[in-house]
């Protein structure tokens, strides 16, 4: 349902699909979002599995096993499909989180864009139904008429199970050169989350934090290739998975430069807003300089910090609620 509408800021479209009322809707959306988070985070870890289970015997594991290496060497690199994003199941999930998408102002169908999308938090839940939207007209009017890939960590190339499961919803390797020939080359527009894996062991329970300030290497993708730099901020996204806290483990995560956290096993009722704010035009530039780039990034951090300022009030609860940029 995409509607006009009058709000905080400069609100203008809304899109949504209704809410799902009913304590056996929710009780589905969390089962089946718990058991796909899982399968997202595990999937990896279990194809590890099967191949130690295969290689000692096991037969059923070593068909499974051969079948997950196998996927790894399928040439073609898995595209959005629209049957997937568009299924039943995402479109229960969005209106189980009664989830709605606030812009700002239309994106121009005549060039592919660079969206900046925060918090990651333990699972990027916002940006993902988002994606989904992306299977119906109505939305893809508003969001530009392309499809919009979503920037990912290398290993979903060539990790078993994830690259179809990501794949399918437009993710593609979040390396510079990849999302640059998106860009330039397919006329794509591209997703990417500046704060990545560093947000997700942030405490998040009495503020949001994201981390913004050092990472600026979306603002060279959209100078070099021209394209419009879009900001946009998922509230009520941090607070759908949550995790328990131990310095230890932030410790040990630090070190090895990775992220290990103690998930809580629970998909929490969390009304989820996606606000996109108006593009911020970008002249191209083969070769930005260091100046070219932090002035794109200061106009950035202060869009984004108005765009938090303005539309929290949305979420009943969030009017005292910081946003805190690291």
């Amino acid at each position: 349902i995409v509607e006009t509408v009058k709000g905080p800021g400069e609100l203008k479209w809304k899109i949504s699909d209704g809410v799902l009322y009913g304590k056996l809707g929710r009780a589905f959306v969390r089962i089946t979002g718990f058991l796909y988070a899982m399968v997202l985070v595990w999937s990896p870890f279990v194809s590890f599995l099967l191949i130690l289970r295969g290689l000692n015997g096991d037969r059923i594991s070593a068909v499974l096993a051969t079948l997950n290496i196998a996927s790894l060497f399928i040439p073609w690199r898995v595209n959005f499909w629209t049957a997937y994003a568009g299924n039943p199941v995402h479109k229960a999930w969005r209106r189980g989180f009664r989830f709605l998408t606030y812009l700002e102002a239309p994106i121009n169908h005549d060039k592919p864009h660079v969206f900046a999308e925060h918090p990651h938090g333990l699972f990027p839940v916002g940006p993902y139904l988002c994606a989904s939207l992306l299977a119906y007209e109505n939305s893809m009017d508003l969001l530009g008429g392309r499809v919009i890939c979503t920037g990912g960590v290398s290993i979903i190339d060539w990790a078993p199970i994830w690259r179809f499961l990501y794949g399918w919803v437009g993710v593609v390797s979040a390396s510079f050169e990849c999302l640059k020939k998106t860009v330039e080359v397919e006329k794509k527009s591209v997703c990417l989350f500046p704060g990545g894996v560093a947000e997700m062991l942030m405490d998040l329970r009495e503020s949001e934090h994201i981390y913004l300030k050092k990472r600026k290497g979306f603002c060279r993708l959209a100078l070099v290739t021209g394209a419009p730099l879009v900001p946009v901020y998922h509230f009520g996204s941090s607070q759908v998975l949550r995790q328990l806290h131990f310095r230890w483990l932030a410790r040990l995560s630090r070190m090895l430069k990775t992220s290990f956290f103690f998930m809580i096993p629970w998909v929490f009722n969390q009304q989820i807003i996606q606000v996109i704010g108006k593009p911020i035009p970008v002249e191209k530039i083969p070769n930005p300089t260091a100046a070219d780039v932090n002035e794109l990034h200061a106009k950035y951090m202060t869009e984004i910090q108005r765009i938090f300022e303005s539309y929290k009030t949305l979420l009943p609860g969030w009017e005292k609620r910081q946003l805190i940029i690291h």
